[in-house]
């Protein structure tokens, strides 16, 4: 099996062109010279490709798309939260699950909130828009739900 990496070639360029056509989009980039891979131009057209992107910012620092950081912070905020007691005893009676019973509190208040959110992995929030939503409403019900309640 090829390994990915192995296959890539980098080169830097400018998007120039963006349009539709009844295909899908069309893109245009201009690339300098020096940074075109040989077998790009060796290449027939309709040869396909396998492209990532990154943007870059002036300071050479790549620029994480808005949708990535959200969720990101979805998958960290995830992980905290099952960690936090307060959470795992909320989330152990939304699921009919008593406290006191409970061996491992953050497994079954993690394995709650993947039921809850319908994934198999809080890692699925990352890019997952309808769990991050559903998510987003959980801790804001918890957070009214819980606003008087002290630590612990």
């Amino acid at each position: 099996m090829i390994n990915a990496k192995d296959a890539a070639q980098a080169l830097e360029c400018s998007l120039m062109i963006l349009r539709k056509d009844k295909d899908g989009w069309v893109f245009g980039f201009r690339v300098h010279p020096n940074e075109v891979p040989r077998s790009l131009l060796d290449a027939s057209l309709g040869t396909r490709f396998h492209m990532v992107f990154f943007e870059i910012n002036d300071d050479e620092t790549y620029v994480v798309p808005e949708e990535a950081r959200k969720g990101m912070i979805a998958v960290s905020t995830a992980g905290q939260m099952c960690r936090e007691e307060l959470f795992q005893k909320w989330m152990l009676n939304k699921g009919g699950v008593p406290y006191a019973t409970c061996k491992d509190t953050e497994v079954t208040a993690a394995n709650l909130l993947r039921e809850f959110l319908d994934i198999e992995s809080r890692s699925d929030l990352k890019e997952n828009e309808d769990a991050r939503n559903k998510f987003r409403d959980l801790i804001v019900e918890y957070r009214h739900e819980t606003k008087d309640r002290p630590q612990g």
